[in-house]
């Protein structure tokens, strides 16, 4: 689930993070794809993707919905 701070981020700024997220999952199996991996092809740091959406796992099953 997405947490309030990314709800409060500019739509401009959560499509992208949802296209890339889409896009990075459809390349890579979700055990295949690194936080790493995907922080760097989303341009965010680490904290970022961990404040926005608290695991790898909450932002894959977000984007899954």
């Amino acid at each position: 689930m997405a947490t309030e701070t990314f709800l409060n981020l500019p739509s401009d700024k959560k499509e992208k993070i949802i296209q890339k997220g889409i896009e990075i999952f459809t390349k890579h199996p979700y055990g295949e794809a690194s936080t790493n991996q995907i922080t760097k092809e989303l341009g965010i740091s680490k904290g970022s993707l961990f404040n926005y959406f608290g695991s790898k796992k909450e932002f894959y099953l977000f984007l899954l919905r």
